[in-house]
C-alpha cells in the first residue's frame, strides 16, 4: 500500500495489570521448521526498521527494552540464552559473503539454579567463514581476547600491540607491592 502517515499495524493495549502478558505474539512452533522466520521486517528507507522505545516519563520511566530468550526450561553450561547476528543473505557472491557474518550471545556458563545464573557474553566475527569467537566477556569480568577461558582479568592469546609503529607510549606494570612498577618509557625506547 501507499501508507503515506499513521501505522499499517497498531496494537494499544491501555491495562493497569501489573501481570506478565503479550500485547502480541507471533509463534512458530513446529521443531523441524528450522529454516522459518517468525518476523521479517524490511526497510527500504534511511529510518530505523525496528524501534523500541520506553514508557514516558520525566526521566524515571524505563527505556525500550529488546529481550531475547531461550525456551530451555533446563538451562546447562553452553546453553545459548539470546543471539544477534550480522549477515548479507541477499549478496550475489555466496558462499562465505552470505554466511553469518559477525554475532553476538549470551552463553550459560554452568548448569542455572535457585542461586546460578552464571552467563558469558560472546563475541564472534568471520573472515573467510561463518563467524567464530574472537572475545568473551565472563560472569566474572574477565576478558578474554581469542581464550574462551581467561585465567585473568585481561587475557590475551597472541600478540599485542601497544600504539603505532614510530609512535611511542609509555606503559606501566604495576606489581604486588606499592610503589612496584615497571615501565616501558617511549622516550628512552626501553624498561
Amino acid at each position: 500500500d501507499a501508507l503515506t502517515t499513521g501505522s499499517a499495524l497498531y496494537i494499544d493495549s491501555d491495562s493497569s495489570s501489573t501481570g506478565i502478558r503479550s500485547i502480541a505474539s507471533i509463534i512458530q512452533n513446529h521443531a523441524s521448521a528450522t529454516a522459518a522466520t517468525a518476523l521479517y521486517v524490511q526497510n527500504d528507507s534511511t529510518g530505523s526498521g525496528v524501534e523500541i522505545r520506553g514508557g514516558i516519563g520525566t526521566g524515571t520511566a524505563p527505556a525500550g527494552v529488546l529481550r531475547l530468550s531461550t525456551a530451555e526450561v533446563t538451562v546447562v553450561d553452553a546453553d545459548q540464552l539470546g543471539r544477534i547476528e550480522f549477515i548479507a543473505p541477499l549478496e550475489g557472491s555466496g558462499t562465505d559473503a552470505i554466511l553469518v557474518g559477525a554475532s553476538i550471545y549470551a552463553e550459560a556458563d554452568d548448569t542455572f539454579a535457585a542461586g546460578v545464573n552464571a552467563t558469558e557474553l560472546v563475541f564472534a566475527t568471520g573472515a573467510s567463514e561463518a563467524a567464530a569467537e574472537k572475545m568473551r566477556l565472563t560472569s566474572d569480568g574477565k576478558v578474554g581476547i581469542n581464550v574462551s577461558a581467561p585465567a585473568a582479568l585481561f587475557h590475551v592469546n597472541g600478540t599485542t600491540q601497544v600504539g603505532v609503529d614510530g609512535t611511542g607510549h609509555d606503559c606501566l606494570w604495576y606489581g604486588d607491592s606499592a610503589s612496584s612498577v615497571m615501565q616501558w618509557s617511549a622516550t628512552n625506547d626501553d624498561l
